[in-house]
């Protein structure tokens, strides 16, 4: 697991662990599958192991990232890491779901919004709800994470 958070700005590290942080970071972008989560009082990003793949009639590709935005409205978006796409399907580099209310919804992807692209996010969308063994697995160990993280950070704290 990697863990990447955001705090004020620190003295420059030396060149090694530069090159080292940069791995990391290439890692979680380009290897992990990782969970970022962006609120008011702190953004971090968690990579929690390999990106699960997804094969279907659209194509093959693994998800690479979920970014949850608690700020208004809220926001969850998936970016798509495509292996293989079938000729008349775009790979699209993420999908967005924007929550303006509790039961209003909308949708919205990195092209030019038409009816087929809707039908093929909504395709996208239900196959990765038919595969969501593997994120729910991975969305535990976060919060695991991140419960046992604010436990630890507030003992600290407080003595």
């Amino acid at each position: 697991m990697i863990v990447k958070y955001w705090v004020q700005p620190a003295p420059e590290p030396k060149r090694e662990l530069r090159k080292r942080i940069k791995e990391l970071e290439e890692k979680l972008e380009n290897e992990l599958f990782s969970l970022e989560i962006f609120y008011v009082l702190f953004d971090i990003i968690i990579g929690l192991g390999t990106q699960p793949t997804i094969e279907s009639v659209l194509g093959t590709y693994s998800i690479q990232r979920i970014m949850l935005d608690y700020e208004s409205p809220k926001k969850v978006k998936i970016y798509l890491n495509w292996k293989h796409v079938s000729n008349r399907v775009y790979s699209f580099k993420y999908v967005k779901i924007i929550f303006n209310s509790p039961s209003a919804y909308d949708i919205d992807y990195n092209m030019t919004r038409t009816k087929e692209g809707d039908e093929y996010v909504i395709t996208i969308l239900t196959e990765i709800y038919n595969n969501r063994d593997k994120l729910i697995n991975y969305i535990s160990k976060a919060n695991d994470f991140l419960m046992r993280f604010t436990k630890d950070l507030a003992t600290y704290l407080l003595y």
